[in-house]
């Protein structure tokens, strides 16, 4: 098979992502990688986290335990349901005592995450030959998260399908475009075991995010909550990389739009998951009415930040030209909205309130800002 070369539109979203502070992919020895985090890339990568846990531990039908592993363990980056997660189940078998002994009967799930090493680093024998996955399966540290889900074994199936579901729709929440995100056919191993595939379509081609594992032949537990104490469980995998859906989104969500008669860079990241939500800008043509806008922000910036809206602080604009070059690069951030102060601003009580995705600026009485961004938002008070 001929080596696939990096893409231009990967290249792309690469620069956008080394010049906005998100991340930065270094080529290490061989085909060894690594990804160096800054700020946006880091709350983009705890946000994505946050959602992932949140979504488990609010699920209405199953019981779901956090549990946050310290120390590293050596896996293989994006396993396949060949060499998927089967240590963190068992450690789940050996302290499932402790929550039977609160109640906790099957079905019982567990959210697991924490730091591996790459255990399958092997020299890149054509290394002038840059694929675009390459930087990935070279990844020599990362976070696994898992869902490790015990259920009887009669109604294992059920289970499977449903957790293949939930987890298919929970990528597709957050994407800019769900028609990429995809799931292969349900495949059954010879010792009974089943599979599933979550596929995201990258630039260079389809690409595995998440295996979906189901082993009827789990385990026997130990639970002195029942009669007899061993209970016979099957036990469902859900397994990814965080670091893998950093990029999975910033993928899905990079595009390259027709603004102002040029093409310009656009991070289209799901509110929930951009890194800032909303950005103050004053424009102010003296000092006098500087500093008045000044006392406006400050104002502003503590109702917003009480209301958990995380806020990016631009510099004072002083021409439309700036303007416009500012929106252009908050684009490249993905801040959702930007708040337009200006001296009209201090005479009518009149702000503009602009959406990255449309362009189009609203007119909001200043009262009302913090109210509507945080219903545009969704944020719960």
């Amino acid at each position: 098979m001929q080596p696939k070369i990096l893409t231009d539109s990967f290249k792309r979203l690469i620069q956008v992502c080394n010049k906005n502070n998100f991340l930065c992919i270094k080529q290490l020895d061989g085909n060894k990688s690594s990804i160096q985090y800054g700020p946006l890339g880091s709350l983009l990568k705890r946000n994505i986290l946050n959602e992932w846990i949140c979504s488990h531990l609010n699920a209405t039908d199953v019981n779901v335990f956090p549990l946050e592993i310290l120390y590293p363990r050596e896996k293989v980056f994006n396993a396949s349901f060949e060499t998927s997660d089967q240590s963190s189940a068992a450690d789940i078998f050996s302290n499932y005592h402790t929550f039977s002994s609160f109640g906790q009967r099957l079905p019982v799930g567990f959210a697991v995450y924490g730091p591996c090493v790459n255990e399958n680093s092997e020299k890149n024998n054509n290394p002038t030959s840059v694929s675009d996955d390459d930087f990935l399966r070279g990844l020599q540290a990362w976070t696994r998260l898992s869902v490790i889900f015990l259920c009887p074994v009669k109604n294992s199936m059920n289970w499977f399908y449903h957790w293949s579901k939930q987890r298919y729709l929970w990528w597709r929440k957050y994407s800019t475009i769900p028609s990429k995100f995809s799931m292969s056919d349900v495949t059954a191993s010879a010792n009974g075991d089943h599979h599933l595939s979550i596929m995201l379509e990258f630039p260079w081609g389809k690409f595995h995010l998440e295996t979906v594992t189901l082993r009827k032949n789990g385990a026997t537990l130990n639970n002195s909550s029942v009669e007899n104490n061993n209970v016979e469980s099957a036990v469902l995998t859900c397994e990814t990389e965080l670091d893998l859906a950093v990029i999975a989104y910033l993928s899905n969500s990079f595009s390259e739009k027709w603004r102002g008669g040029e093409t310009k860079n656009v991070l289209q990241l799901h509110f929930k998951l951009a890194p800032y939500k909303v950005c103050l800008f004053l424009e102010a043509s003296d000092i006098e009415s500087l500093k008045k806008l000044e006392t406006l922000k400050s104002h502003l910036t503590k109702e917003l930040k009480d209301s958990s809206i995380s806020l990016f602080s631009s510099p004072v604009l002083e021409h439309s030209s700036s303007i416009s070059t500012s929106f252009d690069r908050l684009d490249e951030m993905g801040v959702p909205y930007i708040i337009v102060l200006n001296e009209k601003s201090l005479l009518t009580g009149i702000a503009g309130l602009r959406n990255r995705d449309t362009t189009l600026q609203e007119q909001v009485h200043i009262a009302e800002l913090t109210p509507k961004l945080v219903k545009y938002l969704k944020i719960r008070t």
